[in-house]
């Protein structure tokens, strides 16, 4: 259980120049949470267009609401992943391992946030929900079926994935370095949770979610930490048979790079259960 602290203070002026200043610092934090959530000036991974027609296979652009997502048709098989990248991250980063996934036999929509890349709109709650959305339903109109879609997700992704379970019936879910709510990585930060505004609450969603769950945290991840992750994997309701929580030597930025390879066998395992 959380522990909150309080503390009182008996010169009035002074607990009014404190709350002047808590008031003040709320309404900078939230103008400022966008970009520091979504440090799109950081996400500047472009593959040029040679590269991109040299990805086997080559990927199909899908229009989503405010942004697209790179789809990666697999020629056999009938399972598909949706892909939400990080916040410093763009769907270059990870198209040549969505191309490898495809080839292994699972198709992949990888997901560009709005205000990304030359995508429109803004990074939020709501324009990334809609996206997801799109995604989801272009998919299933596609001919996969619901069961078959799987969403993955990681850091900032992992909220995305989490979020679409909420509104679309989702079977598996797969989140790598997440986080358990924005208001607790404020926290973590020295930071008071509040200006979060219930923004990105990934543990409220997945105690409301009954499929198969996987998570994959490094142990030594010193952004989001590694108690984060086994808490949503506590927190989910699943039998315990639906849900896995795997640790590895790594920090927060370099998981995927360095198990890439056992990532692929987790997901297609996963998603074949």
């Amino acid at each position: 259980m959380r522990q909150t602290s309080h503390s009182s203070d008996r010169d009035g002026g002074g607990s009014k120049t404190r709350c002047f200043g808590l008031v003040l610092f709320a309404f900078l934090a939230v103008g400022c949470q966008s970009s520091a959530v979504f440090p799109r000036q950081l996400a500047n991974t472009r593959l040029n267009p040679e590269e991109v027609d040299a990805l086997r296979p080559v990927p199909e652009r899908i229009p989503l609401s405010g942004s697209f997502a790179w789809f990666f048709p697999s020629s056999r098989g009938d399972k598909a992943v949706m892909m939400f990248h990080g916040n410093a991250e763009t769907v270059d980063d990870y198209a040549p391992w969505a191309a490898a996934l495809a080839r292994s036999g699972l198709s992949v929509a990888l997901v560009e946030f709005p205000g990304y890349r030359e995508a429109t709109g803004r990074p939020t709650p709501a324009s990334i929900r809609r996206c997801a959305v799109d995604a989801f339903d272009w998919l299933r109109d596609t001919g996969y079926a619901a069961d078959r879609i799987a969403i993955f997700g990681r850091s900032i992704g992992a909220a995305a994935a989490c979020d679409l379970t909420r509104v679309r019936p989702i079977n598996t879910l797969i989140l790598v370095s997440p986080f358990t709510s924005l208001a607790d990585t404020l926290r973590n930060f020295g930071l008071p949770g509040v200006v979060a505004l219930g923004r990105f609450n990934n543990r409220q969603a997945v105690s409301g979610y009954a499929g198969k769950l996987l998570v994959l945290h490094g142990r030594e991840d010193g952004i989001l930490p590694i108690g984060m992750g086994r808490a949503l994997y506590l927190a989910c309701p699943s039998e315990v048979s639906r849900t896995r929580f795997v640790t590895l030597d790594a920090g927060h930025n370099d998981l995927v790079g360095k198990y890439e390879d056992l990532l692929t066998r987790e997901i297609l395992a996963w998603v074949d259960e």
